[in-house]
């Protein structure tokens, strides 16, 4: 993990920044190892009843919307609009459902060596 007490500057003293990965500490986010800090275990979610979610969500979309206008950037963007039958519709839902249970199960022993978005949508209109 990049050295935190860096934007100590930024954030206004030391003890604020040590308290605040002492919090990320207890929900595993961090851990102390000696004196420094490395990313811990926790695996991350905000349930879809949070009231955070949409805010969550929009967050991430905008930062894929930027990200779109970069071509260089090397990310994935796509966006259509189908009309198909419901079970076609429900076929389709139930294979993205998959994808991310997919995923979760790679990045739990990944290493931490990039920090990625992944972000897909299916929605009736």
């Amino acid at each position: 993990m990049a050295d935190l007490f860096a934007c100590v500057k930024v954030l206004g003293s030391k003890d604020f920044v040590t308290y605040a990965l002492e919090q990320l500490e207890q929900h595993q986010i961090v851990k102390r190892e000696g004196n420094l800090w490395k990313v811990g275990t926790a695996d991350l979610h905000i349930p879809k009843e949070s009231l955070m979610i949409g805010m969550h969500h929009s967050n991430w979309k905008q930062r894929a919307v930027t990200d779109s206008l970069m071509p260089a950037s090397g990310g994935v963007h796509y966006t259509a609009v189908y009309s198909l039958s419901r079970s076609d519709y429900q076929h389709l839902k139930e294979k993205m459902i998959d994808l991310i249970a997919h995923t979760r199960k790679i990045i739990g022993p990944s290493k931490e060596e990039e920090l990625i978005c992944f972000s897909c949508d299916i929605f009736a209109v």
